[in-house]
C-alpha cells in the first residue's frame, strides 16, 4: 500500500437500512484496532473481506495485490459510515501523510453524494482558524498582489484572507514564470526540495513530474502541496475506468468535468434498466438528430449520431450542452494522461481552489487565450455581414470568427491597391441608438451581446464554461452572456463573502457597478477631464464614467487615437497626441515660467483638447483635477469598496473630493501603517548591493524628509506657496525644520513618532542626506493658485511616499543636486527609474516565509486569541505571541527601549524616557482600586509605552530588524489595551532591576458560572504561581499554586497579606488553598474546575460587587509585589 489510506466502498445494499452495528462498517472494529483483510479480487478495483466484510478500494490504493493475499490494516479512524485503514508495516514515514476518508454507499447510491456534499457545506460555513493551509499556499506574487489593493492582508482575519487568496490566484491569468524566485537557484534550497520529495514520493510513479512542476508553478515546494497533488492524482486513476453509467450520471446531474465529480460518479453510478430507441424511432429523429449535431459544430458522422442514439438511449435530453459533455468524457477517459491531469491540479492550485475542484477538459490556458484575442478582434463590419448572411439563425462566435476572417483576407488580397485603406469608411455600430442606415436592430444587438462578452471574458471564466459543457464557439451570444453574467455575480458573491459584507442584490449590483466603472474608467480618453473641467467641484464615478463613454465614441468615430485617463509611469508613451505638442511644449513652459514635467506637459494637453486658455492657473487647476482623479483609479479597490457598502454607502454618487478623503480615512485606518511603510523601505534598503554608509544615510534621510512633509497635512507646502518660494526639497526641509522649532506656529508635535525632531546625538535629516551628497539653498519663485498648488503639491507627495523603493532613490543620490529637485521633478525622476524586481520579488517572499515559520507556531496564539473573541489574523497572532511569551517579557523590552533612546537623544525635559516608563510601572499597582482605576491605568501606560516605542523608531541609525520588532511591541500594547476591555490583564510589578507580570483575568457572574479571578504569575525567582479566587456573599476562597517548594513556602509566610487586605474592604477569606504542582498551561484551569464544582453545590444566590472582585486581584498583587521585595 502506498502513501494514501485506503478509501474504502462497502458492498451490500441490504446494510443501510439496519442500525445494527454488524450492518454498518462499525462492526470491523473500533479505533486502534488491527484486523487482517483477504483480497478476494483485483480488476480494475480491488476487493478485501474482514469477516465477510466486504470492502472495495481503488487499485492503486494496495500494492502487489493479488487474490488470496492477506493483509493486516490499523483502523486510524471509524464511524457507521466511513473509516480510514493504515496498513501495517509499510514504511511508516511515507503512511502517515495523507489520510482520505471512506464513506459507506447506501442502497439508493446517494450516500457518497451527499457525504461530499455535506463536508463541501461544513468547510463554507466553518471559520478558518488555521494559519497553517494559507501558509502553504501564498507566494511572494500573492503577498505583492494582496499588497496593491491597498489594505495590510496581515491585518485581515484568517477566513478573510483564505478567501482573499484564493481570489487573487484566480485573478492572475497570466502567470510571471521564474524558475530562479521558486529555486534561488542554490544547492541549499534544491536539497531542501529533494529531501521532501524523498520523505512524501518514495512510492510513488509521480514524482519526478511532481517536483518538476513545482519547481516551475507558482506554488511554494511544501510537504502539505505535494500531499495535496498526490491525493488529486490518486481521485483520478478512476478515469480510465469510467463507465457508461459514470458518463450518464456526470451527463444526467449537470456536473461539471472536474476531479471531484469523475470520481464521484466512478462510485456513485449504477446500472438502469434503460429501453434502447428501436432502429425505426431513431430513423424518424434523425433530421432533428443531425441538427442538434450541426448546432453544436460537429460533423454530421455515424460516429456522432451513435453518440447522440446512446444519449437518447439512456434518456438524457439531447442539446449541445449534453453533446459537449459526452465528448469531452469520452477524450477524457481515452486520451488520458497522467501529465495532463498533474498539469490541471497545479493549474488549480495556483488558483487557489480546491483539489477536487480541478477542471479536466482539454481546453488550455492558452487555447482560451487565443479565443480572447479573436473575439476582441471581431469588427463592426464582420457582425453586420454575419447578421445579413445568417439571417434567422443564432449568431455564434464561431460565426463571426468566420466572416472576420474572410474580410482579413479580403484586405490581404487587395494590400497592394494603394487606393485600398483598411480603416477608411469603417462600419460603425452605434449600440445607444437603434437602426442606423442599414445596420438593422439584430447587428445592434449582436454587437452589444459581443462587447459585455469581451468585458467579462476571462480565461478562467472561459475554464469554467467548457467545463459546464459550454462550447463558447458554437454557444448563441446570448447563452454566453447569459453565463458570463452567472459568473460574474457569482465572483461578486464571493468578494462580499470574502469581507463579510451581506450577499443581497442590492450590495451585489453596488459592487459589480463601483469595480466595471472604475476600470473602464483607467483606460477611458483622459480628453474627459476636459470635458468635465468646468463641472469638477460636482464630479463622481458616474458622470465621469458617462463623459467618458460620450468621448470614447466621439473620437472612435473621427478615428483619433488618445492617451488614457490612468497616468503612465513613464513618459515614452510613443502617443502622437504627444508629438504634436512636443515641438511647442518647451516654449510654452518656458513663457510661463514652469517645470517641464510630465504633469505640466499632459495638463498643457488637456487645455489644449478643450480650447481653453493655456495660463499657469489654468495649468495648476487641471494638474489638481487630474491628480484626484487618478488618486481615486489607483486606490478604490474591491477591498475598499466593500467598506463603503457595509458602512450602507455607493461610491458611485459621492463627489470626488469627499469620495477621495473617505478612502484615505479607511486606508488610514486598514492599510499600511506609515510605520511599516518605513520598515519596509528600510528592509529594500538593506538587500540594495554596494550602498556605503554614507549613501544609506541618504537614503534614509530623503524618505525622513518627505515623510515629515506629508505629516504635517499640506502646511509646510502652503507656507512655501504663500511666500511665493519653490516647493523643492531644499525649501522643504527648512519650513520643516522651522515650524518643528518653533520659531513658526507649532504644528507637529514634538511626540511625533516615527520621523520626530528629537534634539539627535545621532544624525539629523540634514546631515544624512548631506553625507551622501552636498546641500545648496535654492532661489526662491512666486507662486499663484495657493490652494490648488498646495493640494496638488500634497497630492504628489503622498503618491510618492505610497511607492518610492531604495532602488529609485539610487538615481537621485548618485546624479541630483537633491536640495533644488521639486516634488514633481523628483516624481518624475524616481518613474524613469523602476523598482528593482530582484529586490522586490526577494522582500515579498521574505514576508511568506515569516507567515509559514509563524504558523508552525500559531496554535497556542489562535485559541488565546479565540479564548478572548479577538479576532485572529497574522497580526495578533505575531502580538499574542509576544503576551504568552513570558522569557521575551513585553515590559521589560519597553523599559530596555526606553533606556536606550535616552543614550540616543538629548531630551531638555526634566524627566527621562526610563522615568517616565518606571512612573508609569508604579502608578498601575498604586491607582489599583477596581475596573475603572486599573484600566485607566494600564492606559497611561500605553500611551507613555508608545510615545517611546515611536520615537525608537525614529532614530536616524535603526535598522530594519529593529523597527520590526519596535512595531511588534507597539502591536502587543494595542492588543493588551483590547483584551483589558475584556477585563483580561497584564499587569507589570517593578521591583528593583526585576519585572515581573501578572495576568489577571475577572470573570462576572453570568447566572449559571461563579464570579471569579484567576491570575498566572511568572517570576523570575520564584518561579510560575497560579491563583483563582471565588467570591460570594462578601466571603473569597482561594487556591494558589507554585511550581517549587520555595515559592510555596514564601506564598505560605506572607499569605497574611491576602487576609488583611480582605479585611480592609470587609472581605472576609474563607478558604486559602496552597499546593505545589508542575504547572503547565491547563493547571490552573483545572484545579479552578472543582472549585467550580464546589462552588455550585452550594447556594445559587449571590451577591458580588465588580469592584470586590478587583480587591480580590488587588490583594494578590500586593502578595506578589511583596514577595519579590524579599
Amino acid at each position: 500500500m502506498n502513501v494514501q489510506n485506503v478509501n474504502a466502498q462497502v458492498s451490500g445494499a441490504g446494510a443501510v437500512s439496519s442500525k445494527s452495528d454488524n450492518d454498518t462498517l462499525l462492526s470491523l472494529g473500533k479505533k486502534g484496532d488491527e484486523i487482517e483483510g483477504v483480497i478476494t479480487s483485483v480488476s480494475d478495483q480491488i476487493s478485501i473481506s474482514f469477516n465477510g466484510k466486504e470492502v472495495n478500494v481503488p487499485k492503486s490504493s494496495v500494492q502487489g495485490a493479488t487474490e488470496g493475499a492477506i493483509k493486516k490494516f490499523k483502523i486510524m479512524d471509524i464511524s457507521a459510515t466511513s473509516v480510514v485503514l493504515k496498513e501495517v508495516g509499510i514504511n511508516k514515514e511515507a503512511a502517515k501523510n495523507i489520510q482520505v476518508y471512506c464513506t459507506k454507499v447506501e442502497a439508493d447510491q446517494t450516500a457518497f453524494n451527499k457525504r461530499l456534499e455535506e463536508a463541501a457545506e461544513n468547510k463554507e460555513e466553518e471559520p478558518e482558524e488555521d494559519l497553517e493551509d494559507t501558509a502553504n499556499r501564498i507566494t511572494g506574487n500573492d503577498s505583492e498582489d494582496l499588497d496593491t489593493e491597498g489594505y495590510d492582508y496581515k491585518r485581515f482575519e484568517l477566513e478573510r484572507l483564505e478567501r482573499a487568496l484564493s481570489r487573487i490566484k484566480e485573478q492572475r491569468t497570466e502567470k510571471e514564470h521564474n524558475v530562479e524566485k521558486q529555486i534561488e537557484n542554490n544547492k541549499e534550497f534544491k536539497e531542501d526540495v529533494e529531501k521532501i520529495a524523498k520523505h512524501i514520493l518514495k512510492s510513488t510513479p509521480y514524482a519526478d513530474q511532481i517536483i518538476e512542476r513545482l519547481e516551475n508553478s507558482d506554488l511554494p515546494i511544501t510537504e502539505a502541496n505535494i500531499s495535496k497533488i498526490l491525493s488529486g492524482m490518486n481521485l483520478a486513476e478512476t478515469i480510465p475506468n469510467l463507465s457508461g453509467e459514470s458518463f450518464e450520471y456526470m451527463i444526467d446531474n449537470e456536473l461539471d468535468l472536474t476531479i471531484g465529480n469523475v470520481y464521484k460518479a466512478s462510485y456513485s453510478a449504477y446500472r438502469k434498466n434503460n429501453e434502447e430507441l428501436s432502429d425505426q424511432d431513431f430513423e424518424a429523429l434523425k433530421g432533428q438528430v443531425d441538427g442538434v449535431i450541426a448546432d453544436a459544430g460537429y460533423e454530421v458522422t455515424d460516429e456522432t449520431r451513435n453518440q447522440a442514439k446512446w444519449i437518447l438511449d439512456n434518456k438524457l435530453p439531447l442539446t449541445k450542452e449534453t453533446l459537449n459533455k459526452l465528448n469531452d468524457l469520452t477524450t477524457l477517459k481515452d486520451t488520458y494522461s497522467s501529465s495532463f491531469v498533474l498539469d490541471q491540479i497545479i493549474h488549480t492550485m495556483e488558483q487557489g481552489n480546491a483539489i477536487e475542484d480541478t477542471v479536466l477538459t482539454k481546453e488550455s490556458t492558452d487555447d482560451m487565450k487565443k479565443l480572447i484575442e479573436d473575439i476582441k478582434s471581431i469588427t463592426d463590419q464582420a457582425i453586420v455581414q454575419t447578421t445579413k448572411k445568417y439571417e434567422g439563425k443564432e449568431i455564434t462566435v464561431e460565426l463571426l470568427k468566420m466572416e472576420q476572417e474572410q474580410i482579413n483576407q479580403a484586405f490581404v488580397a487587395t494590400e497592394a491597391n494603394k487606393d485600398t485603406d483598411k480603416s477608411s469608411n469603417p462600419v460603425i455600430i452605434e449600440t445607444g441608438a437603434a437602426v442606423v442606415g442599414e445596420i438593422d436592430i439584430k447587428a445592434v444587438e449582436a454587437k452589444r451581446q459581443l462587447e459585455e462578452i469581451r468585458l467579462k471574458m476571462t480565461v478562467e471564466s472561459g475554464q469554467k464554461m467548457a467545463a459546464k459543457g459550454i462550447d463558447i464557439n458554437t454557444t448563441e451570444l446570448e447563452k454566453v452572456v447569459e453565463e458570463l453574467r452567472n459568473i460574474e455575480d457569482e465572483y461578486y458573491k464571493n468578494l462580499l463573502r470574502e469581507s463579510g459584507t451581506r450577499q443581497t442584490s442590492e450590495n451585489i449590483a453596488i459592487l459589480r457597478d463601483t469595480t466595471q466603472k472604475v476600470n473602464e474608467l483607467k483606460w477611458m480618453p483622459s480628453n474627459l477631464l476636459a470635458d468635465t473641467f468646468t463641472s469638477r467641484a460636482s464630479a463622481t464615478i458616474d458622470s465621469l464614467h458617462e463623459a467618458g463613454l460620450n468621448c470614447q465614441t466621439r473620437l472612435a468615430t473621427a478615428n483619433e487615437s488618445y492617451e488614457t485617463l490612468m497616468t503612465a509611469p513613464r513618459q515614452d508613451m510613443g502617443d502622437s497626441i504627444q508629438k504634436a505638442f512636443k515641438n511647442s511644449m518647451t516654449d510654452i513652459l518656458d513663457s510661463l515660467a514652469m517645470e517641464d514635467t510630465v504633469a505640466n506637459q499632459r495638463a498643457i494637453r488637456m487645455l489644449g483638447y478643450s480650447g481653453m486658455e493655456i495660463t499657469k492657473e489654468n495649468i495648476t487647476t487641471m494638474k489638481e483635477y487630474d491628480e484626484k482623479v487618478n488618486y481615486l483609479l489607483k486606490n478604490l479597490t474591491p477591498s475598499v469598496t466593500m467598506d463603503f457598502i457595509r458602512e450602507n454607502k455607493n461610491p458611485i454618487d459621492i463627489p470626488l473630493d469627499t469620495l477621495n478623503e473617505e478612502i484615505k480615512q479607511l486606508k488610514a485606518e486598514n492599510g499600511i501603517s506609515e510605520e511599516d511603510g518605513y520598515a519596509r523601505y528600510l528592509r529594500k534598503l538593506e538587500k540594495q548591493d554596494g550602498i556605503t554608509g554614507s549613501e544609506r544615510d541618504a537614503y534614509i534621510g530623503i524618505y525622513r524628509l518627505l515623510h515629515n512633509v506629508e505629516k504635517t497635512d499640506g502646511a509646510a507646502i502652503g507656507s512655501l506657496v504663500r511666500s511665493g518660494r519653490d516647493i523643492t526639497l531644499g525649501n522643504l526641509l527648512t519650513e520643516v525644520r522651522t515650524k518643528k522649532t518653533g520659531n513658526m506656529n507649532k504644528l507637529i508635535d514634538d511626540s511625533f513618532g516615527m520621523l520626530s525632531d528629537i534634539n539627535y546625538k545621532t544624525d539629523s535629516i540634514t546631515t544624512q542626506i548631506d553625507k551622501g551628497f552636498g546641500t545648496e539653498e535654492s532661489e526662491e519663485s512666486n507662486s499663484k493658485g495657493a490652494e490648488a498648488t498646495t493640494n496638488y503639491n500634497q497630492m504628489v507627495l503622498q503618491d510618492i511616499l505610497a511607492s518610492i523603493s531604495p532602488s529609485q532613490v539610487k538615481s537621485i543620490v548618485e546624479n541630483e543636486e537633491w536640495s533644488n529637485l521639486s516634488l514633481e521633478k523628483l516624481r518624475d525622476k524616481l518613474n524613469e527609474q523602476p523598482e528593482d524586481e530582484n529586490i522586490k520579488q526577494e522582500y515579498y517572499e521574505e514576508q511568506v516565509q515569516e507567515i509559514r515559520d509563524l504558523a508552525e507556531n500559531s496554535n497556542e496564539a489562535i485559541k488565546f486569541l479565540t479564548d478572548q473573541n479577538v479576532p485572529v489574523s497574522i497580526q495578533s497572532i505575531r502580538q499574542a505571541q509576544i503576551l504568552l511569551n513570558p522569557s521575551a517579557s513585553l515590559y521589560k523590552q519597553i523599559l530596555n527601549n526606553a533606556k536606550d533612546l535616552d543614550k540616543s537623544t538629548i531630551d531638555t525635559d526634566d524627566y527621562t524616557s526610563e522615568e517616565r516608563v518606571e512612573e508609569a510601572f508604579a502608578a498601575i499597582t498604586d491607582t489599583f482600586e477596581d475596573r475603572e482605576s486599573l484600566q485607566t491605568g494600564l492606559s497611561d501606560f500605553a500611551r507613555v509605552a508608545d510615545t517611546v516605542l515611536s520615537s525608537q523608531i525614529g532614530l536616524s541609525d535603526v535598522n530594519a530588524k529593529q523597527v520590526d520588532s519596535l512595531l511588534l511591541l507597539r502591536g502587543a500594547i494595542k492588543l493588551s489595551a483590547t483584551l483589558n476591555r475584556n477585563e483580561y490583564y497584564d499587569i507589570p510589578i517593578k521591583v528593583g532591576d526585576s519585572i515581573t507580570n501578572i495576568s489577571l483575568t475577572v470573570l462576572n457572574n453570568t447566572g449559571k458560572q461563579d464570579s471569579k479571578v484567576t491570575m498566572s504569575v511568572q517570576s523570575d525567582r520564584y518561579g510560575t504561581i497560579e491563583a483563582e479566587f471565588k467570591v460570594r456573599d462578601r466571603e473569597a476562597k482561594g487556591l494558589i499554586l507554585c511550581d517549587n517548594q520555595e515559592a510555596n513556602e514564601m506564598v505560605k509566610s506572607n499569605i497574611g497579606i491576602i487576609a488583611d487586605s480582605l479585611e480592609k474592604q470587609n472581605i472576609a477569606l474563607s478558604q486559602m488553598d496552597l499546593g505545589v504542582e508542575k504547572l503547565n498551561s491547563q493547571s490552573y484551569k483545572s484545579k479552578g474546575l472543582t472549585l467550580n464544582q464546589d462552588a455550585k453545590a452550594e447556594a445559587e444566590t449571590e451577591n458580588v460587587t465588580t469592584k470586590e472582585l478587583y480587591q480580590v486581584a488587588k490583594s494578590f498583587v500586593i502578595l506578589v509585589k511583596r514577595m519579590e521585595q524579599g
